[in-house]
């Protein structure tokens, strides 16, 4: 009876440990708003791999020759990996808006018992950024936000409640642009939340006269979990 109750409790505490699993999230988008979406792809909980390119986009005045779109999901037993990038080229907006190239890559790693994954944003890129025929210098740098890749060590140290930061990835000064007769660009959006960051390259806040309102290019989202049945 005893050795029967025993086996019992090593059974009890044994399946938790192996039914333990990572759940994948991420997505990214090429364009979306007020334009027909684009170039979205989202990762399966399973993870794997997704991929969607877009070849010669025009709508509503918004011109793109390629968008293209990844996200891929690998778990070692250890190591569970979720990647999701977004590149756009040759990207034409109202005739007055050029920008030979935007890409952003983001990507979480979370071992097996961590709480959240540790996530770096890099392969940041504006590449020739042109408003009416003035060139426009955008650098974006995720170094800061990447040396605190948890959101328990960004909040270290903050009393503030809050449980998402908001911001940008563009030096001061330069993370936004107005455009008269168009609206304001805002450059390399970033949300940060517990287990999860996302970028949105470029979004746009047209002028009311405008048929359209609001507007995003280069968007990427990574989370992911552990799951115990």
């Amino acid at each position: 009876m005893r050795s029967r109750m025993l086996s019992l409790l090593l059974i009890l505490f044994a399946v938790p440990a192996f039914a333990v699993h990572h759940q994948f999230h991420a997505q990214a988008i090429a364009i979306g708003g007020d334009v027909p979406t684009a170039g979205a792809v989202a990762l399966a909980p399973a993870g794997g791999d997704g991929s969607t390119s877009v070849e010669h986009y025009d709508s509503n005045g918004i011109r793109f020759d390629q968008g293209m779109t990844s996200v891929r999901g690998t778990d070692d037993g250890n190591v569970a990996v979720t990647t999701a990038v977004v590149t756009l080229r040759n990207i034409d907006i109202l005739g007055r808006i050029h920008i030979d190239e935007i890409s952003a890559r983001v990507t979480g790693r979370q071992a097996r018992g961590a709480a959240e994954a540790e996530i770096t944003i890099d392969n940041l890129r504006f590449r020739n950024v042109i408003v009416d025929g003035r060139q426009i210098q955008v650098r974006p740098d995720a170094a800061r936000l990447n040396r605190m890749r948890t959101f328990v060590a960004l909040r270290a140290g903050d009393n503030d409640p809050s449980l998402s930061r908001s911001g940008t990835l563009v030096p001061d000064g330069d993370q936004s642009l107005e455009v008269p007769g168009i609206g304001t660009l805002y450059f390399a959006e970033v949300l940060v939340k517990p287990g999860e960051r996302s970028v949105t390259m470029l979004r746009i806040e047209f002028e009311p006269q405008h048929r359209m309102r609001h507007l995003t290019l280069g968007t990427l989202d990574s989370n992911g979990t552990e799951m115990v049945p």
